[in-house]
Order: C-alpha cells, then structure tokens, then sequence
C-alpha cells in the first residue's frame, strides 16, 4: 500500500476467503473493510483496481471454499453472494479471481459464478517465465468462452519500489 501510494500507482486486493457461513463471511468482511479503511487512513489510499475474492483450486494455491462450492454447499454459496454484496455496497469493484481450468472442468461451478453480480478475473497465460511474455505479452491461453473483464497475461509485473512481483493484467472482456 505504501509504495502504490509513494508512487501513485493503482492498488487491487487479493482475499482468500476461509468461510463457512454467511455469519462468517460477514466478519470476514469485516476485517476486510476496517483494514482497508486503516490503509486509506494512514496512506491516503484508495482501490483502483479490484478487490478479488481468490477462489482457485487449493492445489493451486486456493483454499477449500471452490471445493465447498463444487459440492453445492449451500452455507458456502450464500457466504460468497453475502461477501460480494457487501463489498460491492461500500463502493468496490469486486471480482471472483478463478483459474480458467476449475472454469472450464465444472459446469456447476461455472453456472454458480456466472449467476453471481459480479465480473470474473481470470489468471491464464503460457508460461510463469516473465520472459516469454516480453515479445507479445497479450498472448492468452484461455478455453473459457464467458465474459471475463479483468485478464491477467503474467504474474511478473513490477512496480518501482516493490521488491516483489505484482499482476500485470488488462481490463478487457476477453
């Protein structure tokens, strides 16, 4: 936050949610916005880019909600509709941050993403290796045919004073 803000570029939030009812996803969502609320506070720092509820395949690197999801868990499904409303009600542009093959390999999971009121954000690109991508970084592998607003093309993006990597994506349906 602080160097997103020391540097004026745009900042995004990645949660993975742990929830197993709407009771908990309310305070999930909680500690979500009063964190949030701190970080604007002490940087002067808003979201420009999403705030993505990370729900990918635990095997890669998810939690156990998508699984509770592929079940059809009713208490799972509803925690996610509630989490989406209320963030989307304190004014952030909420996205489900899913891998194109959970997508693609379940048609339970993608009729309940679909139906949710929000975009998708799906990370899918050929290769993890930063320079691969430098000759054509839009090169896209990704089978899912539904709308999706924010596509992400590497995982190697930098921003200046972060020593870390950071998303590189466009906003673009695909």
């Amino acid at each position: 936050a602080k160097t997103c803000s020391d540097n004026n570029k745009p900042m995004g939030v990645y949660y993975w949610p742990s929830f197993f009812s709407k009771e908990d996803a309310e305070k999930e969502t909680k500690l979500i916005l009063d964190t949030l609320d701190s970080l604007k506070k002490e940087f002067g720092l808003k979201l420009e880019m999403p705030l993505a509820l990370d729900i990918e395949l635990e095997k890669d690197g998810g939690g156990t909600v998508i699984e509770r999801i592929l079940k059809g868990d009713p208490n799972t499904l509803e925690a996610v509709e509630t989490t989406i409303d209320i963030l989307s009600e304190a004014g952030y542009y909420v996205t489900i941050y899913i891998g194109n093959n959970a997508l693609t390999s379940s048609s339970k999971l993608r009729q309940f993403i679909e139906s949710l009121d929000c975009d998708t954000w799906i990370p899918k690109y050929r290769s993890n290796n930063p320079h691969s991508l430098q000759n054509d970084p839009l090169i896209l592998d990704v089978s899912y045919d539904g709308f999706t607003g924010m596509k992400q093309y590497s995982s190697h993006g930098r921003v200046e004073g972060y020593n870390d990597y950071v998303e590189k994506y466009n906003k673009e349906p695909l």
